[in-house]
């Protein structure tokens, strides 16, 4: 057993917002060099300790952490533009981005900007709000969403039986 290990950096993009500058989008560039350890973090020399001729290739592939709400979460995609950024609208002029749902249904925020009660769920990039049902009166909870998100949003299959097992709880 062995680990390949990288640097490299990130490419941030800033736009004026409100007047502040909001990172809109973020890449990660893997660098060309790259070092081996064993599983005590002891230095591996290429060609001699290991050949890496021999590893089935695996990009370095880094995952904008917003661009979806959770890989181990629940899966919002909208139903209208197709993205995965889903925001809590609180009665006063400021949101949350919803980072994540976990498995039990638990959320994480974003930086939150604002105090109140929840006016609406919407998706961050087109607006969609989440009703229940057609024309349905606006989703303002944390377990609506959940409900919501599990009727309406396709979740891979590997917690597919937890969401459901969590469905069930919530309609309890």
């Amino acid at each position: 057993m062995h680990r390949k290990i990288t640097t490299g950096f990130v490419v941030q993009t800033y736009e004026k917002i409100n007047g502040q500058y909001v990172c809109i989008d973020q890449q990660f560039v893997a660098g060309d060099g790259v070092d081996y350890e064993d599983s005590d973090g002891g230095h591996l020399v290429d060609g001699f300790d290991i050949d890496s001729d021999q590893e089935v290739y695996q990009p370095f592939d880094m995952k904008d952490p917003s661009k979806i709400c959770s890989e181990r979460g629940l899966v919002f995609t909208c139903p209208s533009c197709q993205g995965h950024r889903l925001e809590c609208c609180e009665d006063g002029s400021y949101t949350s981005e919803v980072v994540n749902i976990d498995e039990e249904g638990d959320f994480d925020f974003g930086d939150i900007h604002a105090s109140g009660t929840v006016d609406r769920f919407q998706c961050l990039e087109c607006g969609f709000v989440i009703e229940a049902g057609e024309r349905g009166p606006i989703v303002t909870t944390n377990e609506r969403v959940v409900l919501w998100i599990l009727e309406n949003c396709e979740q891979p299959k590997e917690y597919m039986t937890t969401a459901e097992l969590l469905k069930k709880k919530l309609e309890e």
